[in-house]
């Protein structure tokens, strides 16, 4: 009996050891897949984060290779908006004699028309992406948002930045561009190939997944769950100014675009 009272507290002891091994093996795989499901479905993780992330093959040329791809597309999205822009602009203000009016009003119905719906679509997009990030005002359950995050956060703040901005930013000019641009079918092709370009980093990044599978443990490193990627106090002020200046430049340009909305069937020029 003494040998028994002896060796019951021990298998309790092994009990709970196992128990608490099970329950941790079960938190690891819970909390793996809410990574993987971060990764594949929440707009944080773009083309920046993506090549941030990427390890690649065990083929050092093949993982550099696919990482200056996806670095390329990125100056692509930057620059190409940029260069339709000056090419719209140089053609339509060597056109003008003398300084444009502020409203000519000149433009058909036709062009007021599909001025106006273009408008209209972009409002309409930029809206629900507003109410998106806003139903994801909690953050995600994985991700260290806080200074004693990882690195990712840089990556991600681009991403956000990308998303929050880059998009609203490009439609705004593309507003304009629709503005000075007197034919119709110049009007809805522009309007096109911008969407086009906007389209890259959402249509790649489940191309990019079904080839390359995320490795979930470089993203808790970078997260530093394993407490040895600390985000700097500095990066982190860069990540919190960076949040703040994307909310309120998406703000002050959705405000804009609505304002584009109105005014561009109202004042918009036409053939010269």
């Amino acid at each position: 009996l003494v040998c028994l009272a002896k060796l019951i507290p021990r298998w309790d002891l092994q009990s709970a050891k196992d128990q608490h091994r099970n329950r941790r093996i079960t938190d690891e795989k819970e909390r793996e897949k809410a990574w993987s499901d971060y990764i594949e479905n929440h707009p944080d993780i773009g083309v920046i984060t993506l090549a941030y992330m990427h390890s690649g093959s065990s083929h050092k040329f093949l993982a550099f290779f696919v990482r200056f791809l996806l670095v390329s597309l990125i100056v692509v999205q930057l620059i190409i908006p940029v260069l339709v822009t000056y090419n719209e602009a140089s053609q339509y203000y060597s056109n003008e004699e003398g300084s444009p009016m502020y409203c000519p009003s000149t433009a058909d119905a036709l062009n007021r028309t599909l001025a106006v719906a273009i408008g209209i679509i972009y409002l309409a997009k930029l809206t629900f992406i507003g109410l998106q990030k806003f139903s994801d005002s909690d953050n995600s359950p994985v991700l260290d948002e806080s200074e004693y995050g990882g690195t990712i956060q840089l990556a991600i703040a681009a991403d956000r930045w990308m998303h929050l901005v880059y998009e609203p930013g490009i439609y705004m000019l593309n507003l304009w561009i629709v503005y000075i641009t007197p034919e119709p079918l110049d009007m809805v092709l522009n309007a096109l190939a911008m969407e086009f370009i906007l389209q890259l980093d959402d249509e790649l990044k489940p191309l990019y997944l079904a080839v390359f599978e995320p490795d979930i443990d470089s993203y808790k490193e970078e997260n530093n769950e394993n407490g040895t990627k600390r985000i700097g106090s500095r990066q982190y002020v860069v990540v919190v100014l960076s949040s703040l200046l994307s909310l309120w430049s998406m703000i002050f340009l959705c405000v804009g675009i609505y304002a584009s909305t109105i005014y561009l069937p109202i004042c918009k020029p036409g053939e010269s």
